[in-house]
């Protein structure tokens, strides 16, 4: 579970937003479901039109996405040990 600690220090590092390679990186996923969540617009993200570094996502959005996440997980959890 993130902690708020954890949250802080996410914002810390990264003030003005992130791209694809740090996404991915900070919520522990692989590049091709960082990239199916920016195209689908499940994380919202400006699209530069750049080769490289195309994506700019703000940090407020990441930690929103995981913490949904983590809520998601939890709710299924519940779920299955009811069943």
């Amino acid at each position: 579970m993130r902690t708020l600690l954890e949250c802080y220090k996410i914002l810390e590092e990264y003030p003005n937003g992130m791209t694809k390679d740090q996404f991915y990186r900070v919520a522990r996923i692989n590049k091709q479901h960082a990239k199916y969540l920016l195209d689908s617009g499940l994380v919202p993200c400006i699209n530069t039109g750049k080769k490289t570094r195309k994506y700019h996502i703000a940090t407020h959005d990441v930690i929103t996405y995981l913490c949904d996440r983590e809520d998601k997980e939890r709710i299924a959890v519940r779920i299955s040990t009811h069943q």
